[in-house]
């Protein structure tokens, strides 16, 4: 930072841009993924806008949440078994 401080920081595979962690995007990380971030590597994770109160004022911020589950595939249909076929009677 400008300041000398060093903040956290999430990179993505998608883009070159660093995703700077405030303390409330950190905790939801931690929540999601655990307090060890050796974990957090090739996590998704997905980005909105929010607002959040800073100085009396509401202003617009990034949030970061778990991704919604993709729904799997359906399953392929079954393959109906082969209608017997009627062989009549065999002599014996």
């Amino acid at each position: 930072m400008q300041d000398g401080t060093q903040k956290p920081a999430v990179s993505f595979h998608e883009s070159e841009q660093l995703f700077i962690l405030n303390k409330t995007n950190a905790n939801a990380l931690e929540a999601m993924y655990g307090r060890d971030t050796n974990f957090w590597s090739n996590q998704r994770i997905t980005l909105y806008q929010a607002e959040a109160e800073f100085q009396g004022r509401r202003i617009p911020c990034i949030r970061c949440q778990q991704p919604e589950a993709t729904p799997a595939a359906p399953a392929p249909a079954p393959t109906p078994a082969p209608a017997p076929v009627d062989q009549g009677e065999v002599p014996f």
